[in-house]
């Protein structure tokens, strides 16, 4: 009971980061079918590394085995340093490569890959996935190395100001961007439902209900057993509350049975289900009217009218690089990311200070850093964390509703502005 409780809780954890889900719950992913996953153009004006300068090192800890293991960010990391020698001239015409160093998702494991990096001497360590890489920064800052990822799931990277840095919205972020975007939806009163565990109350109470008050909405928490209510009683007494709007915090196989267990109240409010996406096709159109969804950028799931041409393009670079399983192209897609924002940062780093890279450049000019992002519109600025006191250097998350196609249409205040909300220090 103890491993199905973990498994419910870090899913729940990813969902509340909005993050992403595809392994977790139903170990559902992204649907098959006719959608964005099948843009594909040959590059354009493409130029490849030089093979005869000094290649650029870099390390990537990701979680290979124990049942957090998530092979496809490593497949999509690989394929996205592929993609940045082949097509973008690697590191300002060095190629990037790099080292792989396979955790199990525990402190220990971590520490192993920091001890790797340093002895192999990389200038900057990239996150895959990994709940136990708090566990590395001691040695990356003993070292003088710097941490890059997708998003810091972990406390101790999602607070390791100018050691680490990532490129998506912080966790204090994802909390209140779901209620700017009930605020949105002209929702005034919501009920935001999470497991009960310390951390969650937690966020209610200093990221949740603070900005609930900040933009006018009432706002109640109800609390569920980590282990997984019946959610058709539970719902009933969420209803009873008479909510505008519903706020799951839940993994994939949750939501699946939730989402229709409030449909089943006579409930017919928004609901934000977060970033379960797996359960749209699974779900009729009534069901899922006013249901909205998020992520960090655009994927396959999206309706291809709903995309920019820069989007496009991205989406059919990722295409021509790697064709992953249905169930693992978020995490792929993610590890794609990784690799291609790792190089934009480094090129700048390069380009400003006019020498090789070496790990100490990286740390001392990686603040610096600004520019555009893989796979949305936004872009990103490192010089200054998007939420006070976080690694994050970047702002936005991306909602949107379901379409009679059953693909995603981007929300009208999306990506969602937390600038009403946002704490000023």
């Amino acid at each position: 009971m103890w491993q199905a409780m973990r498994m419910r809780t870090n899913c729940v954890a990813l969902a509340a980061l909005a993050v992403l889900l595809a392994g977790c719950g139903n170990g559902g992913g992204a649907s098959s079918g006719s959608s964005a996953s099948e843009i594909s153009a040959p590059a354009v004006n493409a130029v490849a590394a030089d093979s005869s300068k000094p290649p650029v090192l870099v390390g990537f800890e990701n979680t290979m085995t124990g049942t957090f293991a998530f092979p496809a960010f490593a497949d999509g990391f690989a394929a996205g340093v592929k993609y940045v020698n082949e097509e973008l001239g690697g590191i300002n015409g060095s190629p990037l490569t790099s080292t792989l160093c396979a955790s199990d998702g525990t402190p220990d494991g971590a520490v192993n890959c920091g001890n790797q990096f340093v002895q192999s001497d990389v200038v900057l360590s990239v996150l895959g996935f990994d709940y136990g890489a708090d566990g590395i920064l001691p040695v990356l800052k003993a070292a003088g190395v710097a941490e890059f990822g997708y998003q810091a799931i972990t406390p101790g990277m999602n607070n390791a100001v100018g050691q680490a840095f990532f490129a998506s919205p912080s966790t204090q972020e994802a909390y209140s961007a779901a209620v700017v975007a009930q605020k949105g939806l002209g929702v005034r009163s919501l009920a935001t439902v999470m497991p009960d565990l310390p951390p969650m109350h937690d966020y209610f109470a200093t990221v949740v209900e603070p900005a609930a008050r900040k933009v006018g909405i009432a706002i109640r928490a109800f609390y569920y057993p980590a282990t997984g209510p019946d959610w058709a009683s539970f719902a009933s007494s969420v209803v009873a509350t008479q909510p505008e709007g519903i706020t799951l915090y839940v993994g994939d196989a949750d939501a699946l049975a939730a989402i229709p267990a409030f449909r089943g109240t006579g409930f017919t409010g928004v609901i934000d289900a977060s970033t379960s996406t797996s359960v749209i096709p699974k779900l009729s159109p009534q069901v899922l009217e006013k249901v909205i969804f998020v992520n960090p950028f655009f994927n396959n799931l999206y309706a291809e009218s709903a995309l920019s041409p820069k989007v496009k393009a991205d989406l059919a670079a990722f295409n021509r690089h790697i064709k992953p399983d249905p169930a693992s192209y978020t995490f792929a897609q993610a590890g794609f990311f990784d690799a291609v924002q790792a190089a934009d940062m480094l090129r700048q780093v390069a380009a400003k200070t006019g020498a090789p890279l070496t790990r100490q450049t990286v740390l001392q000019n990686i603040a610096s850093t600004k520019g555009g992002m893989f796979f949305r519109d936004g872009t990103y600025d490192c010089s200054t964390p998007s939420w006070p006191g976080t690694t994050s250097c970047t702002s936005g998350f991306n909602y949107a509703e379901v379409g009679a196609d059953k693909k995603l249409t981007p929300l009208a205040n999306s990506p969602v502005d937390v600038s009403s909300v946002r704490v000023t220090g």
